[in-house]
């Protein structure tokens, strides 16, 4: 099967190999001495030569398993195209932010150092324990392989572009059809490509909300009840990682109960379903942050949101001291967490690459309201209402964060880039034009259906 798949796909073969003779060439142009600054500066004593050839090799190996994956022939020279991008990132690119600014991916390769064994600090499973998952994995790939940082990052990077892959075809689902430019311009938005590719939680929140994606529209394409398996797996992977994701993305699937089922029976049991799952969700939430009482929310989003006011891109929000506070914020907050920083807020190189891709943001939601003639009716698509409301329910939350640290709110905006990404593509799409004719036939028609008139009548002939 490898032999025929290796026969079926040479030119995917030849792009891995050009992968990398280019990753080589970028060590020749001295890559090795950048990884061998950020090193010194985050794990002291750290070889760097065994490891980053190590991880070439390693990015090879995934790269060359995309050739068996069960997925079309095109699809596989996307991904194999991808990859390269991502490897140039995560072996490239992320050279240089790390030598200048912190991670914490240093630091869950030095405690999946001392880890002889999977160790949790307690039995639950919706315990939020983003960190203690991370580590998880790395040592467990520390069982097979060679201890190797950047072999690490490699794996991260496949998690982050397995997520891609996977609101991909959750898309495909929905469009029903094939266009591989989703795909590309999904992946290559410059903050899905960089976060996605970095050790750490967040390309295991986007895999498992890509499941969580996939699962969702495609049992709103099928009905095929087994689809909520997947869309129960990619919220517990996310919730493994932050547990308060899942009210986020539970409560926005109402929608469908409303408006995506026509049956009576399926719609009581959906929203059952739905409002079962929200209960769990916020009781989690609740007990992770030790919430009893409505202050105690109050008092504990005004603490999360000056813990992150530090660094260059650090703001400061108003004491928030009530819910009304919450409430009067909520506007500029939920502004802040998707649309900025804007160019020149941040002032260095990465602050200005996310000030032009936010400004492109802002530039697609302007033009989808100066069309909003044509856009209204999609936003009777109970897909497109349940895209719309997770990015609103994210923002509302992750804003209070967000707007104290714009830095860390492009890193957090990963989570729901592409919901927010997709919506706005899809509506401002280029939509066939309908001849004038067609459009008073469907208004005859519909105007028929409505008033009761027979359809073999001299106004309205059949």
């Amino acid at each position: 099967m490898v032999r025929r798949a290796l026969n079926q796909n040479a030119a995917g073969v030849v792009v891995v190999l050009a992968g990398l003779t280019l990753a080589f060439g970028l060590i020749a142009v001295n890559l090795l001495p950048w990884a061998e600054v950020a090193a010194r500066q985050r794990v002291p004593g750290m070889e760097m030569g065994a490891d980053y050839f190590f991880a070439l090799i390693w990015a090879c190996v995934l790269g060359l398993s995309i050739l068996v994956w069960p997925v079309s022939s095109r699809d596989r020279r996307v991904l194999l195209v991808l990859w390269l991008a991502k490897i140039c990132v995560t072996l490239g690119f992320m050279l240089f932010y790390e030598s200048r600014y912190k991670l914490d991916s240093f630091e869950y390769f030095r405690w999946a150092a001392h880890m002889k064994a999977l160790e949790w600090s307690g039995p639950e499973l919706f315990g939020g324990k983003g960190a203690q998952v991370v580590v998880a994995l790395c040592t467990l790939q520390n069982y097979f392989l060679p201890f190797s940082f950047h072999a690490l990052k490699v794996t991260f990077s496949m998690f982050g572009m397995l997520g891609i892959y996977f609101f991909y075809r959750g898309g495909v689902r929905f469009l029903g059809r094939e266009d591989p430019r989703v795909l590309l311009a999904l992946a290559f938005l410059p903050s899905i490509l960089f976060w996605s590719s970095i050790l750490g939680k967040d390309p295991l929140v986007l895999f498992g909300l890509g499941i969580y994606a996939y699962g969702v529209l495609s049992w709103h394409r099928t009905r095929r009840w087994a689809f909520l398996i997947l869309v129960v797996m990619g919220l517990a992977l996310a919730a493994m990682v932050r547990v308060w994701l899942l009210p986020i993305f539970t409560g926005p699937l109402v929608v469908f109960g409303m408006k995506g089922l026509r049956g009576k029976a399926s719609r009581v049991i959906l929203l059952v379903l739905v409002m079962a799952g929200f209960w769990f969700a916020m009781r989690e939430t609740r007990l992770y942050f030790r919430l009893e009482t409505t202050q105690d929310l109050v008092n504990q989003t005004n603490t999360l949101s000056r813990i992150w006011a530090y660094g260059g891109s650090a703001a400061t929000l108003p004491e928030i001291n009530s819910v009304q506070d919450m409430v009067k914020l909520g506007p500029f907050v939920m502004f802040t967490a998707l649309f900025r920083p804007l160019p020149g807020e941040v002032p260095h190189v990465f602050g200005w690459l996310a000030g032009v891709e936010d400004l492109g943001l802002l530039f697609l939601l302007a033009l989808a309201l100066m069309r909003i003639a044509e856009c209204w009716p999609d936003l009777k698509d109970p897909v497109v209402l349940w895209a719309l409301f997770t990015v609103l329910a994210w923002a509302s939350v992750y804003g209070f964060v967000s707007a104290q640290n714009m830095g860390t709110a492009v890193r957090f905006r990963l989570q729901i880039m592409p919901f927010f990404w997709g919506l706005l593509l899809y509506l401002n799409r280029r939509r066939p034009k309908v001849p004038v004719g067609v459009i008073r036939a469907q208004k005859e028609k519909v105007y028929v259906r409505h008033n009761g008139i027979p359809q073999s009548s001299t106004t309205y002939p059949s």
